[in-house]
C-alpha cells in the first residue's frame, strides 16, 4: 500500500495494473459495505482441511486488498454426497460449484467483472 493513503481508496489498478476506466473510487466505497458469504458445494473429501484453510485464506486476502475487513469475509464448504449432486441429472462427485452472496449489496457489473478476472486465477 502506498505510504498516507486511505485503505478504501485504493483501486484494482493498485492490485493488478492498468485496467479500462473504472469510477473505482465510488466502486470501493460500496464494496466496503458489501460482506461477503463465499458457499463452495464440492463432493466429500475431495479438499482436505489445509486446502479449506489455504482457499478461504486467499479468498480473504483479495477481499483484503481492496480495504474490506478480513472479518467481514465468509467461506464456507458443503461437503456432498455422490447421490446428492448432479449434473445434466446424473450424479457426479467430480464437480464443484461456487456460489456468491453478498448480503449489504451486490456489487456493479463492473466490480463483478474484475472479481471474476482475479479469482479464475484461483478457482
Amino acid at each position: 500500500m502506498r505510504a498516507g493513503t486511505d485503505d478504501w481508496a485504493r483501486s484494482p489498478h493498485d492490485i493488478c495494473g492498468p485496467v479500462a476506466e473504472i469510477p473505482i473510487l465510488t466502486e470501493v466505497q460500496q464494496e466496503r459495505t458489501s460482506i461477503p458469504l463465499w458457499h463452495t458445494y464440492c463432493p466429500e473429501k475431495v479438499h482436505s482441511a489445509e486446502d479449506k484453510c489455504a482457499f478461504a485464506t486467499h479468498i480473504t486476502d483479495l477481499y483484503s486488498e481492496v480495504g474490506l475487513p478480513p472479518f467481514y469475509v465468509s467461506v464456507a464448504f458443503h461437503e456432498l454426497s455422490r447421490d446428492s449432486f448432479f449434473v445434466g441429472g446424473k450424479p457426479t462427485n467430480d464437480s464443484v460449484r461456487i456460489w456468491i452472496d453478498y448480503i449489504a449489496r451486490s456489487p456493479s457489473p463492473v466490480r463483478r467483472q474484475w472479481w471474476i478476472e482475479n479469482i479464475d486465477d484461483i478457482a
